[in-house]
């Protein structure tokens, strides 16, 4: 029995060459650097996912676009590496501006492990706040990348830049 309901094919012709009303092309703002002191990584070998890896953020500071913020209680990120070297990033933290406001930060991302000497991440994240001067953070995507550097007397430092997509 034939259906009633017409089905036609997609052709590459009805790909838009832009979205419309949407600005174009796509771009990235910047939003914020960051500094963060990791702690030593605690590594879980052979799980179901590959090998867990968890890294504790002991202490971190976001600066840029009117915001100034410390890193308070708990930040960490719980990430997975596969057989072949790619992490799989999810972190999460809050921060807290100089005037008491807090901010949630969380993301996800992606992370090469196979070269040892530069260890870049690159993601998206986003942002949840109740301060009324920083609600305009709740409605962007963020996103970020990121280099750990080793430093022999201070253990793993992690730097990150921020960018609203636009």
């Amino acid at each position: 029995m034939p259906s009633s309901e017409q089905t036609t094919t997609l052709n590459p012709e009805q790909i838009l060459p832009a979205l419309p009303g949407a600005p174009a092309p796509a771009g990235l703002k910047p939003l914020f650097r960051g500094v963060w002191r990791l702690a030593p990584t605690l590594m879980l070998p052979g799980t179901p996912l590959g090998t867990r890896v968890i890294v504790e953020f002991t202490d971190g500071l976001i600066q840029g676009r009117g915001v100034t913020a410390r890193l308070k209680g708990a930040g960490a990120d719980w990430f997975t590496v596969d057989r072949e070297g790619l992490g799989t990033l999810d972190w999460r933290g809050r921060v807290v501006t100089d005037d008491g406001d807090d901010i949630y930060v969380y993301g996800s991302g992606r992370l090469d492990t196979t070269n040892r000497d530069i260890l870049m991440n690159y993601g998206a994240c986003l942002f949840e706040t109740s301060a009324d001067h920083l609600r305009w953070l709740n409605k962007l995507q963020g996103v970020y990348r990121g280099q750990t550097i080793r430093q022999a007397a201070t253990g793993a430092i992690y730097h990150d830049e921020f960018f609203e997509l636009v």
